[in-house]
């Protein structure tokens, strides 16, 4: 006898909260969206980074790009154009949410960055991301 399965978007590895899908998970304005990484050989396989800024929790939640890719409609490019002269080289910078002006395959995941960060954004509410201790912001004290 196995149990039913609950069907969800996303489950918080550190303090179980459940985001039952995709809309509530984006406009929860305790996620922070602070980083993509791409995934330069399946470009569905990229990741969002966002931290549960949730007292007592603050944890990094990690979705694939797939969750997110059909938010926008406009112009994909098939050429991959990473590296050279052109690539400004946001997608080589996890922090990096700029959009990106490069023709190139992978340019059309920071106009999906934008979008998601103008969903998240209420009207008279504002956050200040110099609240959040990231990682790979953290300079070295040798």
């Amino acid at each position: 006898m196995g149990r039913k399965a609950t069907e969800h978007f996303k489950v918080c590895p550190c303090c179980g909260e459940v985001w039952r899908c995709r809309s509530d998970f984006i406009k929860d304005n305790s996620l922070y969206l602070n980083g993509y990484m791409a995934d330069f050989n399946v470009l569905e396989k990229g990741l969002f980074y966002f931290t549960h800024l949730v007292e007592g929790c603050r944890s990094t939640l990690v979705v694939h790009a797939s969750h997110f890719l059909d938010l926008y409609s406009g112009t994909r490019y098939t050429e991959k154009n990473s590296g050279r002269d052109d690539c400004p080289g946001h997608c080589h910078n996890r922090g990096h949410l700029e959009r990106c002006s490069a023709i190139c395959e992978y340019a059309f995941v920071r106009d999906v960055i934008q979008i998601i960060l103008k969903l998240k954004k209420q009207p008279g509410e504002s956050f200040d991301p110099d609240m959040v201790n990231l990682p790979w912001q953290e300079e070295d004290h040798l």
